[in-house]
């Protein structure tokens, strides 16, 4: 029966809560298994690798960092690296661009995901393990469970790319 404040109450809540998270960013993170195996595995088939976020770049980069991860992606498009974010597909888009693809596939985990890469014409495929994944607007996007099925996954979107 709660409603968040939408005044300066409100303000204060989320930039202490961001302030607090982003002394802390990795203290309650961990990589999934596979991770650091598949990035490899991709980026040695010659994939260009990004992430879109819409964690702010004060967030998202320290966040990549502590969890070893950000040597992989040449491109980090965070909420407030262009005018729009996810479920925007200018950040998607801004990506292909950057990384000179004409083709890309989405990794995501909710409706955002799946819109940001429905609104650039890409394909995304979504975590069963994320927190939208039951979310009924990714119901019928194709899903992975375990990263190391990503390799095989992208491979057979792109193949579908017309």
């Amino acid at each position: 029966g709660r409603t968040f404040p939408e005044d300066q109450d409100g303000d204060r809540i989320v930039s202490d809560y961001v302030e607090d998270y982003a002394a802390s960013i990795f203290e309650h993170s961990f990589v999934f298994e596979d991770v650091t195996k598949t990035l490899e595995q991709l980026k040695s088939n010659g994939a260009k690798l990004a992430v879109c976020t819409n964690k702010t770049e004060r967030l998202s980069e320290p966040l990549l960092e502590q969890a070893q991860l950000s040597q992989f992606f040449e491109e980090i498009v965070s909420a407030d690296s262009l005018p729009e974010k996810k479920p925007s597909g200018l950040p998607l888009m801004t990506i292909m661009e950057r990384t000179r693809r004409s083709k890309a596939v989405m990794i995501g985990d909710t409706a955002t995901d799946l819109g940001a890469a429905e609104a650039a014409g890409v394909p995304c495929l979504i975590a069963t393990f994320g927190y939208g994944a039951y979310d009924p607007q990714v119901g019928k996007a194709p899903k992975f469970e375990r990263f190391d099925e990503l390799p095989g996954l992208i491979a057979e979107q792109l193949s579908k790319w017309s």
